[in-house]
């Protein structure tokens, strides 16, 4: 079972309470849902695995049930992943400018 999405700064989140991992999600574009039904028809398997609702699972992280259900130890840890994925972009961006001058 997984809750609902969660949005939180500019990211948006859910939780699968069956494993226990902090899913960091997106909405599925058009163009994603046709890459997905041409992958299917030629290999018989997911590309991004798109659920029912639309959604793509970007990455995840565990934490604890009670720790999600909680909404200010849920906020606190999901803004601390989002400062640390605003970190990781930084710096790919700017390696990407030095590297290839954009």
């Amino acid at each position: 079972m997984k809750s609902k999405p969660y949005k939180l700064g500019k990211r948006t989140f859910r939780y699968d309470y069956d494993s226990c991992i902090v899913e960091l999600i997106s909405k599925a574009s058009d163009e994603d849902l046709q890459m997905e039904a041409d992958w299917k028809a030629k290999h018989k398997s997911s590309l991004f695995n798109i659920d029912d609702m639309g959604y793509m699972v970007l990455n995840g992280v565990g934490l604890r049930k009670e720790n999600w259900d909680n909404k200010g130890i849920r906020d606190e840890y999901l803004s601390e992943w989002n400062s640390e994925l605003d970190e990781e972009a930084a710096y790919l961006r700017a390696e990407a400018k030095a590297e290839f001058g954009f």
